[in-house]
């Protein structure tokens, strides 16, 4: 990275609506709440513990403007702040990056009517 710059090969937004659970076994399923997703990866709220390193199960249904995802992806936790984690997407079809990636441009920023 140059200049201590963050670079990101897919597009972040924050224009979508996500049901998440995470698990680490695929058995016992806890409730997550998305912040951030992208082909590569997710931020994540949840009050369970995990370490940098776990590799963890996310069950997603992402809906937004006319478009709509459901998948389970595997990841792995790159870093954490208290209950705030990010995790980084693990052999995740390339047609699913693309996708994801897609309609993430397509929810683009939430727009606020008065």
């Amino acid at each position: 990275m140059k200049g201590g710059e963050e670079r990101r090969a897919y597009k972040r937004s924050d224009g979508f609506h996500c049901e998440a659970r995470v698990s680490k076994d695929k058995a016992a399923w806890r409730s997550a709440v998305v912040c951030d997703l992208s082909g590569e990866g997710l931020k994540f709220q949840t009050d369970e513990q995990f370490d940098v390193g776990d590799i963890l199960w996310f069950d997603l249904k992402v809906t937004g403007f006319l478009t709509s995802l459901e998948f389970i992806a595997k990841a792995v936790i790159r870093h954490k702040d208290k209950n705030n984690f990010g995790a980084s997407f693990e052999n995740l079809n390339p047609d699913l990056k693309i996708h994801i990636d897609e309609a993430m441009r397509n929810f683009g920023p939430k727009q606020i009517l008065y």
